[in-house]
């Protein structure tokens, strides 16, 4: 694998296909300026594994939180107890975080998008198809090996915790299902 920084970007991608982050990455801002971008790439599996934290928190003034992406040909593992912070400075905004894998996705983790005075950040979910059911959804190992993600699901109970500071975006390039539900209440996100 390797590790790459350019102009405020840092990438993280896998040799072999698989792309792990299982330790820190901070690419927090300095005083009045924007955070920086990380993002996690990959062809088979990009995972920001549990108990993982990345950081891209804004300092100062009107400065915004950064810029976090988990992006696969395959799938993408945003693990249970794993941390995002895209924290907006006093007055500015919160940042971004995406979670895209073509084959499925797990959600599990944490998202800290809040901004003081600014506008909360925003979590994009955007497989190929997204299948979401009442409680939990698929975690890992089981994401990584659910055949071209007929059986990923993504869980109501772990969206709402991993977007509860930040506005929700549910996308998909293909479809969007509801499996296995009488009813889904969403609620502790800010908007979905």
């Amino acid at each position: 694998g390797s590790v790459s920084e350019a102009n405020g970007v840092i990438t993280l991608g896998g040799a072999e296909g698989i792309a792990v982050n299982s330790g820190t990455i901070r690419a927090n801002a300095t005083a009045g300026h924007a955070a920086g971008r990380v993002a996690i790439q990959s062809t088979r599996a990009s995972v920001h594994a549990a108990g993982a934290l990345i950081t891209a928190n804004a300092q100062g003034a009107g400065s915004t939180g950064g810029d976090v992406r988990l992006l696969s040909d395959g799938k993408s593992v945003f693990a249970r107890t794993s941390r995002v912070e895209v924290k907006g400075g006093t007055g500015g905004n919160g940042g971004f975080m995406e979670v895209s894998g073509k084959a499925g996705v797990g959600i599990g983790g944490t998202l800290d998008a809040r901004a003081q005075g600014g506008k909360a950040g925003t979590m994009l979910i955007d497989p190929t198809v997204l299948r979401i059911v009442n409680g939990t959804g698929t975690q890992v190992p089981d994401v990584l090996v659910c055949e071209g993600g007929a059986n990923c699901t993504v869980g109501v109970s772990d969206i709402n915790a991993a977007g509860a500071s930040a506005d929700v975006i549910l996308q998909a390039t293909s479809e969007i299902l509801f499996q296995n539900t009488d009813s889904i209440t969403m609620g502790s996100c800010r908007n979905i």
